[in-house]
């Protein structure tokens, strides 16, 4: 890698926590930053939320969905604003199906996508800058702008587009987090990562450099139960996954249905792709074969999900 550019940090910090590897009940995860947008276009009102970022891990980097899109329906429910969008994630989950309904160049268009799971790892590449007495932190990954003031308090928050300032907002003590729009939703987090790097740059003496990447590692909580009909969960007299983790993307899955009927297989990376599918037409309640995954797919969790007579049965495999 050659010798460390003294004006180049890399700082670490791991927050590890226990999850329950046999859980798949994560929070679905599109990957997107919204807000809301309501505009007539051409005499139509048009009203919905408009994609302002896709996130590389999230669901909709699989999908036709592009930036600057409009959503007007989730699974059919007309969006008002973010709030209809969220409160529809709320009640999925990882491996999950939903239908977008999107507005693109005066034209309604419809995708289905298969939710994932929050990754865990998130790098901020920050650049800091002094102007006057007010300190600048840039997060080039989302293009936004956090100035603070001599205490070291976020004043306001900006985003940018080419370079461009496109929204700004005054920050008060009387903000909160959940006030804020959906385009800002990580300004606690942001601000933890700032408020770390000045830390370390001032316990080491080099508070003058202003290029930084940032590295948290965070394990998003499991919830602990599904609370989604439990009529719509596929019962297995038996279900197993050997080895769990798989070293080589190699494990033996042996599963038994009440029900002797047509049953799928399907199994989707953390970002809700599809990695491995097999239609079972001849379904007779028992499977126990060999699958392989192959060695080229990437180390980390992925979603093991049966489905039978419109039910399913999620279980996790981890890849190491």
């Amino acid at each position: 890698m050659g010798k460390i550019n003294t004006f180049f940090i890399i700082i670490l910090i791991t927050f590890i926590s226990f999850f329950n590897v046999a859980n798949a009940s994560e929070p679905g995860y599109l990957g997107v930053s919204i807000r809301d947008f309501t505009q007539t276009i051409d005499n139509e009102s048009l009203t919905g939320v408009q994609l302002l970022n896709i996130f590389d891990d999230g669901a909709v980097k699989n999908s036709k969905l592009l930036e600057n899109d409009i959503i007007t329906k989730i699974n059919g429910i007309t969006v008002a604003n973010s709030k209809t969008i969220t409160t529809t994630l709320e009640q999925l989950y990882w491996g999950d199906e939903v239908e977008l309904t999107y507005w693109r160049n005066g034209s309604y268009y419809n995708e289905k996508i298969i939710l994932g799971a929050k990754k865990v790892v998130r790098t901020y590449n920050v650049s800091k800058i002094i102007k006057s007495e007010e300190e600048v932190w840039f997060f080039k990954d989302d293009n936004t702008e956090i100035k603070l003031n001599e205490e070291g308090n976020p004043t306001s928050i900006s985003k940018l587009e080419g370079g461009q300032l496109i929204e700004t907002l005054e920050l008060t003590e009387g903000n909160t987090n959940e006030q804020l729009p959906q385009v800002f939703f990580d300004l606690n987090d942001k601000m933890q990562a700032i408020n770390i790097i000045k830390r370390r740059q001032d316990e080491k003496g080099t508070s003058s450099i202003n290029e930084v990447i940032f590295i948290k590692t965070v394990t998003t909580p499991l919830a602990t139960a599904n609370p989604i009909n439990n009529s719509l969960e596929l019962e297995a007299e038996k279900f197993l996954v050997s080895p769990n983790p798989s070293i080589d993307g190699i494990f033996n899955l042996n599963f038994i249905l009440k029900e002797k009927m047509p049953a799928k297989i399907l199994i989707f990376d953390i970002s809700g792709k599809q990695v491995y599918f097999n239609d079972l037409e001849d379904f007779d309640g028992t499977f126990n074969e060999k699958i392989d995954l192959g060695k080229n797919l990437a180390k980390g969790t992925y979603l093991i999900q049966v489905q039978q007579n419109g039910k399913k049965r999620n279980e996790k495999l981890i890849l190491q």
